[in-house]
């Protein structure tokens, strides 16, 4: 629980009565030191645990609240509620107790302030914290809800932050148990009507998406310094209901896009409309956890740190209690009476010793000592720290220095009429090294990006720009951005350079990536009892080029038919067929193969007439010989080189379709023959008329021939001498 601005004093508390009756019934066990608030149902006070002597909170329930039907077990219920929850973000519960008519439970102290009163100090929230806060708190209930927990009343005033600046989730009061119903009846509105959802403020049954909405309430006046809605108790819960909050860039413009749309999903009118869990959410709203150093971190500190310093202040002005009870004063030890309170000498001189060169993001615990005039140290002075540049460097009150940005700051320490001031230099970080995310191996053809973070000497990340070389471009060249591109295998050395800081990685290119494997060698059928080699060949992704020197594996759909070495040699067992499989880096390439009893040796065609007439059709018949001559009867295929001209089917039958020249082969187990068919035009046909006529020319064709041949006969006659 968080300290308070001031701790009242039991005579001021209405709890006064409860205080001595307490102080009274755990005299051995705890001091009680003060009041840290009160509510309607219970009161939490400071104490130390006298065993362990650590700070705890004990929370008592109020005696009124006796009478009331179930509320003693509501009141143990949510102590062993909280006690199940194991969670850095969650106040821890140390034990439950009963003492007389008291019902109290010793929990976790949180030094520091809650988110409610640091809204009212300070406004709105950075971003930064923003994210941080929504991180922790959203991570929290995630946890609580996996465990079947709902909070039902998140709240700043709920949410506190320690010393270190981490939130922590308290008060689950009103907390509904999934596993441990009859506390919470519908019907029942509980909560704070500011940042209750809308079927919390129906009476509705509520689960995780309710402190969902609550969460996000929480994110909207962090965001915008108010929350959406105002009014009295019932006017915001019909505003819950009805109404759409107002655009949060209305209050602030430097909300980024997805804090914005995150915030307003999360407040979504039907639960079934949100996200889906808080662990979504965060991520949407791109929520980050606080590290152990950092300028969010730094910021969350001094959040806290008020609180702390009042905490410390308390523990230094009140004087350790007895743990008698009060009612009983120890007696004064028998010595010499107490002299007058000794005066505490003046403080004449702080010392300092100023820090050395400073960067952005350093943390420094200034060493400083009050002295009096005499030199003499004053060990319980007390320091008022102020520095003239927060924006530069800040210091707290317990004179812890935290730098933010370039620039001088002085730093002033007084207390009293005592005062010494000293001033600091603040640098921008500079690079102390290069942390390099490396692929450290990448395949040739690949590209790959390398990250480099330059960092300062604290591990922190500073905004540098980083430049990238090669040092061997003929197996890699790398852009300036880290964009690497492999090109041929070998190791590759790689500098980032920023700031004045270099660091070299290595990274060893591979043979390429294979992208395809194409068989070679398989023979169109392979005879029962032989064997013929295959090969396979892996191909990349940078060209066609062969990928060398890649192991390759085989494998046969059916070894009982034929069987592939790890060679790659297959071996015919038996007639039938079977599918090959060379997989080379994942990738397969397949090929089908066919095993015969006997292998055809020469295949011979019936020559067909020719020339074939427009319009033929012949059937062509294939003759199979194996090597010893003798036919084998074995399946042939039939193809055409030329298909408008002469087309042939699967059966051999051949049609003369145009006018021209084609080849038709027949194969048989990878054995060829060929034939030539040529095709030419029809013969005219001639009708009977027509052969009359032709009979009467040929008749006097003849007679004409006979006449010529009689007058040269007797021409020579007459001539011969």
């Amino acid at each position: 629980m968080p300290a308070s601005a001031g701790v009242p004093t039991d005579r001021d508390s209405t709890w006064g009565p409860v205080v001595a009756r307490l102080r009274a019934a755990l005299v051995n066990e705890y001091d009680i030191d003060g009041e840290l608030g009160h509510g309607g149902m219970a009161a939490v006070f400071r104490a130390r645990e006298l065993a362990l002597n650590r700070r705890v909170a004990i929370k008592v329930m109020a005696p009124g609240l006796l009478l009331g039907e179930g509320m003693v077990d509501r009141f143990r219920q949510e102590a062993i509620t909280v006690a199940n929850l194991q969670h850095a973000n969650i106040v821890g519960v140390h034990s439950v107790r009963t003492v007389g008519d008291l019902h109290l439970f010793v929990m976790q102290y949180i030094p520091g302030r809650s988110l409610d009163r640091i809204l009212r100090d300070e406004g709105r929230l950075s971003v930064q914290a923003i994210r941080a806060i929504i991180y922790h708190v959203g991570s929290a209930l995630d946890y609580a809800h996996r465990r079947g927990v709902v909070h039902r009343d998140v709240k700043p005033g709920n949410i506190l932050l320690d010393g270190d600046g981490d939130p922590v989730v308290t008060d689950f009061g009103i907390a509904k148990v999934a596993e441990t119903p009859g506390y919470t009846r519908v019907g029942t509105v509980v909560g704070t009507p500011t940042y209750m959802s809308p079927e919390q403020c129906m009476g509705f049954d509520v689960g995780p998406a309710s402190d969902q909405y609550a969460l996000g309430i929480v994110a909207y006046e962090m965001l915008t310094g108010r929350p959406p809605f105002a009014g009295t108790g019932m006017a915001m819960m019909l505003a819950h209901t009805e109404q759409m909050p107002g655009p949060i860039r209305d209050a602030r413009t430097d909300v980024p896009d997805a804090i914005d749309r995150a915030v307003m999903r999360m407040l979504a009118k039907k639960p079934e409309d949100r996200f889906p869990d808080l662990a979504a959410a965060i991520e949407a709203f791109e929520a980050q956890p606080l590290g152990s150093l950092g300028p969010v971190r730094a910021e969350m500190s001094a959040l806290a740190a008020a609180g702390t310093a009042e905490t410390h202040l308390a523990d230094i002005v009140r004087l350790p209690r007895s743990p008698a009870p009060a009612s009983a004063p120890p007696s004064p030890p028998p010595t010499a009476p107490r002299s007058p309170r000794t005066l505490r000498p003046d403080v004449a001189e702080i010392r300092i010793a100023p820090p050395g060169e400073l960067e952005i993001g350093d943390y420094i615990v200034l060493e400083a000592s009050a002295h009096a005039a005499g030199g003499t140290r004053v060990g319980d002075a007390r320091l008022r720290w102020e520095s003239s540049n927060a924006t530069v460097a800040s210091v707290d009150a317990a004179g812890v220095l935290t730098t933010y940005a370039p620039g001088t700051a002085t730093i002033t320490a007084s207390t009293g009429s005592a005062r010494t001031s000293f001033e600091v230099t603040v640098l921008d970080s500079s690079v102390a090294s290069i942390d390099v995310e490396s692929p450290g191996e990448v395949r040739s053809g690949a590209r790959a990006t390398l990250m480099a973070r330059p960092l300062d000497r604290r591990g922190l990340p500073v905004s540098s720009h980083v430049r990238w070389t090669s040092k061997n471009p003929a197996t890699a060249t790398i852009t300036d951005s880290g964009a690497l591109t492999a090109l041929r295998r070998g190791v590759a050395v790689l500098v980032a350079e920023a700031g004045g800081v270099a660091r070299a990685v290595t990274v060893t290119i591979t043979a390429p990536a294979v992208v395809d494997v194409v068989i070679d060698g398989v023979p169109a059928a392979l005879a029962v009892g032989t064997s013929a080699p295959l090969r396979a060949v892996a191909r990349s992704s940078r060209s066609a080029d062969d990928v060398p020197d890649r192991p390759i594996e085989w494998r046969s759909s059916d070894p009982s038919v034929a069987m592939v070495s790890a060679t790659g040699v297959v071996t015919a067992r038996a007639p039938g067929q079977v599918t090959i499989t060379a997989t080379c880096d994942g990738i397969r390439g397949t090929a089908s193969l066919t095993v015969v009893s006997v292998r055809a040796s020469t295949v011979v065609i019936a020559p067909p007439p020719s020339p074939l007439r427009l319009g033929d059709r012949v059937s062509l018949r294939a003759t199979v010989y194996d090597a010893s001559g003798n036919v084998v009867t074995r399946p042939v295929t039939w193809r055409s080189t030329d298909p408008r001209v002469a087309p042939v089917d699967p059966s051999g039958q051949v049609v003369a379709q145009a006018e021209g020249w084609a080849i038709v082969t027949a194969q048989a187990d990878g054995v060829d023959a060929h034939v030539e068919m040529l095709v030419r035009q029809p013969l005219v046909p001639v009708s009977a008329s027509g052969k009359r006529e032709l009979r009467r020319l040929s008749a006097t064709w003849w007679i004409v021939v006979l006449l010529i041949a009689g007058a040269l006969a007797i021409g020579w006659w007459l001539l011969r001498p």
